[in-house]
């Protein structure tokens, strides 16, 4: 009988690799962390954990209980649950992700925006022309800015519903999506590092009057200080996204669109909205036109990866509980 693999043995074998390359590279590399670093850290683990092992405890108590107060609260027991998987699992891909990021960009490589730009323009595509063209309409600057704030929070609330409508499955693949696009993006944004289409053009202030004034370049101080100074210092109480190509707001755009495709109602407005989002990468994010393109093939990708991934099954391998996630020991208490 053919099954399916567990999507979160996949995702959390992302997070190793960039655990065992983080570590490593540390020791050689220059980069150092803020004080305070790892408290932080250890501080975020147990308040996690706590919570966790108290929506065990709830559901558990509440499992034989068939009154409906019992029922109701042992189903918002069991989205906690699932939230809580979700989120120890976002909290060790950032920490992780982010960390080779910044080791990434202390290396200080050459970059390639004078490549990125002239790729741009043999595809005829004018980027400083866009620009001014996108910011003629006060309207549409600001829906394209709205927009492009809003991949964070789309995030946040894509993960909160499939948490707690209790969809195990949507949510393990989605995540192990997540980490595939991590992982890719972090090995292309090592080999082709930019600063962006707003540092290499340098373009007046009243040609993107309309959007915010640091459009495209939040990362600019953070990304040159890692690539200039002897010992770039990586606090995570305030940590910039440094990735240009490819755009990982297009990735996360297409594969958050992706992830509510079966959902009624909700898979047309996410699509058009994240069609929105790709867009506002170029005036807002501050991205090459051939980013996006990067971040496109990085979604499709990653969602490929974990098809295939999940399509066969081989004994010794077998999910449990389905494609849910790796079931803790802990559940069995």
């Amino acid at each position: 009988m053919t099954q399916s693999r567990n999507p979160m043995i996949l995702a959390w074998s992302v997070v190793a690799i960039f655990l065992v390359v983080d570590v490593i590279w540390l020791q050689f590399g220059k980069l150092t962390f803020a004080p305070g670093t790892f408290v932080l850290i250890l501080r975020t683990v147990a308040i996690a954990s706590v919570a966790y092992l108290a929506t065990i405890a709830v559901a558990n108590r509440l499992r034989s209980d068939q009154s409906v107060l019992g029922r109701s609260i042992s189903v918002i027991a069991d989205g906690t649950k699932l939230l809580l998987q979700a989120a120890a699992f976002i909290i060790a891909s950032g920490i992780t992700g982010v960390t080779f990021s910044y080791l990434s960009a202390s290396l200080g490589l050459p970059l390639r925006d004078a490549e990125l730009a002239a790729i741009d323009k043999a595809i005829g595509f004018d980027w400083p022309a866009f620009l001014a063209f996108a910011n003629q309409s006060h309207i549409l600057s600001w829906a394209l800015s709205a927009a492009y704030h809003s991949a964070a929070p789309q995030l946040v609330l894509l993960i909160l519903f499939l948490g707690f409508t209790r969809q195990r499955e949507p949510l393990a693949k989605f995540l192990a999506v997540l980490a595939m696009s991590d992982l890719m993006t972090g090995v292309v944004v090592t080999l082709v590092p930019a600063e962006g289409a707003y540092a290499y053009y340098q373009p007046a202030r009243d040609l993107f009057s309309q959007y915010t004034a640091n459009a495209g370049v939040w990362h600019r101080e953070v990304f040159t200080s890692l690539r200039n100074d002897a010992a770039p210092i990586l606090d995570f109480t305030r940590v910039q996204g440094l990735v240009t190509f490819p755009s990982f707001h297009t990735t996360l755009a297409i594969i958050t669109a992706w992830a509510v495709r079966d959902v009624r109602y909700i898979a047309i407005p996410a699509m058009l909205l994240n069609a929105a989002v790709i867009l506002s990468t170029l005036p807002e994010g501050g991205h090459h036109l051939i980013d996006l393109f990067g971040g496109g093939i990085i979604a499709a990708v990653a969602i490929l990866t974990v098809q295939i991934y999940m399509s066969t099954y081989e004994r010794g391998n077998a999910a449990v509980d389905g494609v849910a996630f790796i079931e803790n020991p802990l559940e069995r208490l």
